[in-house]
């Protein structure tokens, strides 16, 4: 049976997931709304969790095997570019984390957002960035993999 996780889908609602994320820290914070905006990210953070282990723990590891299978030379880099994903499974559990903080001091704070300012603004940053590296990564392991696929090993009997 053919495994779910390892179609295009999986990497489009991973996509899709990751600019939702995007959009909802990207939207401006409307004053009395704190609670409102972190809501919407944790919920968009709990969507990408959710699509990421299809991502990563499928459909990269069925990459990186295919990978070494194509050229066994790939070993060194495959084991960067998992690496790189625990790395950023971690990132992407502290921004989770210190989204849903976030989410109960703006519940708490009430109309009262000032305190929270810096937080929110972190967090922006922190998610950005995340996203950045979400998909640098992405990029790498396509490279690397097309390499795999296409490298010219010389004449082979």
């Amino acid at each position: 049976m053919e495994n779910p996780f390892a179609t295009p889908q999986v990497k489009d609602d991973w996509s899709e997931a990751l600019k939702t994320l995007e959009l909802n820290l990207q939207t401006p914070l409307i004053p009395g709304e704190a609670a409102n905006w972190a809501a919407k990210v944790q919920v968009a953070c709990d969507e990408l969790a959710m699509r990421m282990r299809a991502l990563i723990h499928v459909q990269h590891r069925e990459q990186f095997e295919e990978m070494i299978s194509n050229d066994p030379q790939k070993v060194r880099q495959v084991e960067g570019l998992r690496d790189e994903d625990y790395h950023l499974v971690r990132q992407f559990a502290k921004l989770r984390t210190n989204a849903a903080r976030l989410r109960q001091r703006a519940e708490l704070a009430g109309g009262d957002e000032a305190p929270l300012k810096e937080n929110l603004e972190d967090l922006i940053e922190e998610g950005l960035a995340c996203i950045v590296a979400f998909r640098k990564q992405e990029v790498r392991i396509q490279n690397w993999f097309m390499e795999s696929l296409s490298r010219d090993r010389g004449d082979v009997d």
